[in-house]
């Protein structure tokens, strides 16, 4: 089949261009529901001139809209609303105590459909099956015994990770990833981790949250402005996010398909640890409907759970490092109450924890003041 000349081509990506434009123009005539306050955009364009610049933090960027138009502000961009809120109280009110309103997802043509995250539970909309992958999360992951693994897990990556940042402390970043990683692939999968280096499915994991934080970006993908062109053929003008959704999709999948593959083989031999997978399998069942559920569930606290405690670690280590009192009094409280001959364990006392967790919970925002032993 002959190429399209580029006259051709660029003809019909105008006229495709022109039509979109007037059916957006035409959708914009129509009854909307008031929005927050915001910027005043351009035709068609809207707000893309109110977004945050190249290498500038979003956080401070948003951060703006607070002073300029109050706690909840709104911006859209070809076509498409954003909601910024700069309130706690608001956030609370509306995504926790009015959850059943607001705990859809927005549809997302690029990171959704193309990539496949809107299989995972944080991108699934507020459907029955979102219902039933909080149904098999909660049934298993809250269980005694779930409890108890994961407390035995972090105590010995714990002392995997010290082991390794013993060895390499320039690499701390890499030390938690490697930790976090192992300890929620154990947790979900039974999986262990190779003890030194790099392990394939802490890569993989890495690489899919990547994916992942690249894919649902908003306005990033101009599919999810303009969706019909995802059925351009590949060459047309605007259509290079195909290839790279199809090696994001090719990630993906193996990070769904990989892990539970292995805890298949793993109960086929019947030599496999407990997991949340092996839980499910053997406690909900595994007919064509639920394994797909299972693989989800899992692979959504897979890539969840170890992309949330990468941050908090490292936010953690910061906070300590640049207020050195509040750790010299968190190292002097653990001295004083289990020694300095062994790591904490779950079982120590609680007012050790509670200390801990107020000395995490303080910084930074009262590191001046230490906390008091509780």
């Amino acid at each position: 089949m002959a190429l399209l000349s580029p006259a051709i081509t660029v003809s019909v990506a105008c006229g495709v261009l022109v039509l979109y434009v007037i059916s957006r123009l035409l959708r914009g005539k129509g009854y909307r529901r008031p929005l927050p306050p915001g910027p005043k955009g351009l035709p068609v364009l809207g707000n893309i001139n109110d977004l945050p610049k190249p290498g500038e933090l979003e956080c401070h960027h948003w951060l703006k809209h607070k002073d300029l138009y109050g706690p909840i502000s709104s911006v859209t961009v070809l076509g498409q609303t954003m909601v910024i809120m700069n309130d706690p109280g608001i956030a609370f009110d509306l995504l926790r105590d009015r959850s059943a309103i607001y705990s859809s997802r927005p549809s997302q043509i690029f990171g959704g459909e193309i990539v496949g995250w809107d299989n995972s539970t944080a991108m699934s909309p507020y459907s029955e099956i979102w219902k039933m992958h909080r149904k098999n999360i909660t049934k298993v992951a809250s269980t005694n015994t779930s409890v108890t693994m994961f407390n035995r897990v972090q105590e010995a990556e714990s002392a995997h990770f010290l082991l390794n940042l013993l060895d390499s402390p320039s690499d701390l970043f890499g030390h938690i990833r490697k930790e976090a990683g192992s300890v929620i692939l154990k947790i979900t999968y039974g999986y262990t981790t190779e003890s030194h280096g790099r392990d394939p499915f802490v890569d993989l994991a890495n690489a899919a949250v990547a994916g992942f934080s690249e894919a649902v970006v908003p306005g990033k993908w101009l599919v999810d402005t303009i969706p019909f062109l995802r059925y351009l053929p590949d060459g047309f003008p605007g259509t290079a996010f195909k290839k790279t959704g199809r090696q994001m999709a090719a990630t993906l999948n193996q990070c769904v398909e990989q892990p539970y593959e292995f805890v298949k083989q793993q109960m086929r031999e019947e030599r496999h640890k407990i997991s949340f997978l092996s839980q499910a399998i053997e406690h909900i069942g595994s007919d064509k409907e639920m394994e797909f559920v299972h693989k989800w569930s899992a692979l959504s606290l897979f890539t969840g759970g170890a992309d949330t405690t990468v941050i908090s670690l490292m936010v953690f280590f910061l906070a300590m490092s640049v207020f050195p009192e509040v750790q010299k009094n968190a190292e002097e409280e653990l001295d004083r109450v289990i020694g300095s001959h062994r790591l904490p364990v779950s079982e120590d006392p609680l007012r050790l924890w509670a200390y801990l967790t107020l000395a995490r919970q303080r910084t930074p925002t009262e590191a001046t003041e230490s906390p008091k032993a509780a």
